[in-house]
């Protein structure tokens, strides 16, 4: 998966959408850009090469820490999809491989980027 095109959609609204796109400027992804499908502000990003998935996974890191409830990265799809997830408290990131295998990470300080990206390859 690393050595591809890394597609990923980041779904955020209001001040959400802001923080993403600050997350994501201070982690030097370039091609990041806020469309609205449906009325609802979201981020796409297309990045590519070997350090796209850690950019992926350590943009998703800074998230979980910023936002109020819990963050998902589902991989089933072709476009990887980040969303802050409601049913998951705070500091908890969720991770949903392309084989729908299931990996929570529940201590923010305890995010590892080498097993988050392991737990996304299935």
């Amino acid at each position: 998966m690393s050595d591809a095109v890394i597609k990923f959609h980041i779904e955020a609204s209001g001040e959400d959408t802001d923080s993403a796109m600050k997350v994501l400027s201070e982690a030097n992804v370039t091609g990041a850009e806020s469309v609205q499908p449906h009325g609802l502000a979201a981020t796409s990003i297309f990045i590519m090469g070997a350090a796209a998935l850690a950019l992926l996974v350590n943009a998703a890191i800074r998230l979980v820490r910023l936002w109020s409830k819990g963050v998902v990265i589902d991989a089933r799809g072709e476009t990887i999809i980040v969303t802050k997830d409601p049913t998951l408290p705070r500091g908890t990131l969720l991770v949903i491989s392309k084989d729908e295998e299931k990996a929570e990470f529940d201590k923010i300080d305890d995010l590892d980027v080498t097993k988050i990206i392991s737990s996304l390859s299935g």
